[in-house]
Order: C-alpha cells, then sequence, then structure tokens
C-alpha cells in the first residue's frame, strides 16, 4: 500500500472495524511495519500514527527473503530446498512402507509353509522343525532372512499369523491390504462431500464450513461479543438462536 498519511488511517480504520466485529486485537508485541522509499520524517509520523514498532528490511517469511527490491532465485533457493526435502520424505516413507508390505508377504508365505523351493530351504537350513513365534532370529542368515524373521515384531502385542490372515484370502496375500494396514488410521470426516463438491462455489463452501463449525458471527455470537444486534433469527425470526438454525441447516 501507499506510503501516506490517507492510506494509512483508513487501515488503521478497517483493522478497528474488524477488531469491533470479530472482537480480536493486532499483537502489538509481535507486529512490525516495514516502510521504504519516503523521507525519515513521514516514516517516524507514520509509527506514531499506528503504533507498531518498525521492522528492518530485508527479513525472512516462510524461510524467503523479502525486500523492497526484486528478490533473485539464490533468495528462493532455501525455500525450494525444503520443499524438495520433504517431498523426498515423503517418497522414502512410502517406499519403507511398501517395502514392508512386501516383507510381510514373504513372512506370510514361510509362516504358511508355501509350496516355494526358498520357503523350504528357509524351513531346512534355519528353521529346522522350530516354532517360528518363539525361535531367535539366525545370526548367520542374510540381510533378507533376517529382515523376514524381524517382520514379527512389527505387530507390537497383535499375533502376527493373526495380522497377515487378514491380508491373505485363500492361498494368496495382498501386499495391497498390508500397505493399508500400516498406514494411520484417521476418523472420515462424513461431511466431506458436502463441503469439498467440486461444483460450489468456494465462498459458499467456506461459509457453510464455517456454520458446520459454529465459526459464523451469528446474532447469538455477536451478542456474546458485547455488540449490540437484534436478537431474533433472521431464518425463522421466532427468536432462535442463528447457529441452532445453522446447524439445522
Amino acid at each position: 500500500m501507499e506510503a501516506d498519511r490517507v492510506s494509512i488511517q483508513l487501515m488503521i480504520q478497517a483493522f478497528n472495524h474488524f477488531s469491533d466485529v470479530y472482537g480480536l486485537k493486532a499483537n502489538l508485541d509481535k507486529s512490525s511495519l516495514y516502510i521504504a522509499g519516503i523521507s525519515q520524517d513521514l516514516k517516524q509520523q507514520i509509527l506514531n500514527e499506528i503504533q507498531f514498532a518498525p521492522g528492518e528490511l530485508p527479513f525472512k517469511y516462510l524461510g524467503v527473503l523479502l525486500s523492497s527490491k526484486k528478490i533473485t532465485v539464490q533468495q528462493c533457493m532455501p525455500i525450494v530446498e525444503k520443499m524438495i526435502s520433504r517431498i523426498r520424505c515423503w517418497t522414502t516413507n512410502s517406499y519403507l512402507i511398501v517395502e514392508g508390505a512386501a516383507i510381510c508377504k514373504l513372512l506370510w508365505a514361510v509362516s504358511t509353509r508355501k509350496e516355494s523351493l526358498w520357503v523350504q530351504l528357509i524351513h531346512g537350513y534355519y528353521i529346522k522343525n522350530k516354532e517360528i513365534e518363539s525361535m531367535k532370529i539366525p545370526i548367520q542368515a542374510c540381510w533378507l532372512v533376517r529382515k523376514i524373521f524381524d517382520a514379527r515384531n512389527w505387530f507390537d502385542n497383535r499375533n502376527y499369523k493373526v495380522e497377515l490372515g487378514k491380508c491373505s484370502k485363500g492361498d494368496k496375500f495382498s501386499i495391497k491390504t498390508a500397505y493399508l494396514s500400516f498406514q494411520p488410521q484417521y476418523q472420515k470426516v462424513h461431511r466431506k462431500n458436502l463441503t469439498m463438491e467440486a461444483r460450489q462455489i468456494p465462498r459458499h463452501q467456506f461459509i457453510l464450513w464455517l456454520a458446520i463449525r459454529q465459526r459464523l458471527a451469528a446474532v447469538d455470537r455477536l451478542e456474546r461479543w458485547g455488540i449490540n444486534v437484534p436478537k431474533d433469527c433472521v431464518f425463522c425470526s421466532k427468536g432462535t438462536t442463528e447457529s441452532l438454525a445453522l446447524s439445522v441447516l
């Protein structure tokens, strides 16, 4: 925005109106005003008017260096490197889960003693009629065999045979089912199809989301904030609070 007294006064009026409506106020200890391209006298007048602490350019926002001049590619590199690092982290985690699901398939094959040459080799050379649940991991075995036996401990206190059985159907093991079982299970949001409909207008989506979470500035909320407004519900005009009417809608 332009650094003149008229623009600053309009901005202050907008801030004050926002505070009166929503009951929120700017934290002066965490707010700074960045001014560039004006005289020192005008800068001091603006600071006295708005009462914000002066900030110094350049400064970082979301890891990117911001200044009054056009930023360069080198200044954007920190945020780019962070994004690449995060993407690589996601890719690595996904790969590890897929690898774990594939190893669980091998453990399932060994536990059920599938008719396979390598399964019979593990039973004849390492297991030797021992109980798979209680036997120790063979120290002399190769990395893959030790990884298969180590997979028994991935299920915490649950029986690994029961858990592996949930991922199999008949004589086939589903790596996809095992992969999904390793993923965190979050509670499903039943209103997702209502608020995330692609054909809805974005403004309507946001207002509906606020109404469902009862965060709209309805009459009863404005009254609690000490704002003098008509108390009748605009939907039914029967004195019912708007928040209740919105939740019914």
